[in-house]
């Protein structure tokens, strides 16, 4: 599972409690710019967006993360 957010804190706080649940956590992200190339490089079967003070980051990862996880060809 990834798990992005726009707090660094708050991921501290969801990784440990989906990790409790059972899940693998194998990335965690904050910055838009990069959570694409985590997605790539991954390949997550599930992501996690906390949704914070702004919904444009929320949705930019997304974006990012939809992207990053295209097969190309």
């Amino acid at each position: 599972m990834l798990i992005a957010n726009e707090r660094k804190d708050q991921l501290t706080v969801v990784a440990p409690m989906v990790a409790n649940l059972g899940h693998e956590v194998i990335a965690r992200e904050i910055d838009v710019a990069d959570v694409g190339v985590v997605t790539a490089r991954e390949r997550p079967d599930v992501a996690l967006v906390g949704l914070g003070k702004s919904s444009e980051h929320a949705l930019a990862l997304i974006d990012k993360i939809v992207q990053g996880g295209r097969v190309p060809g």
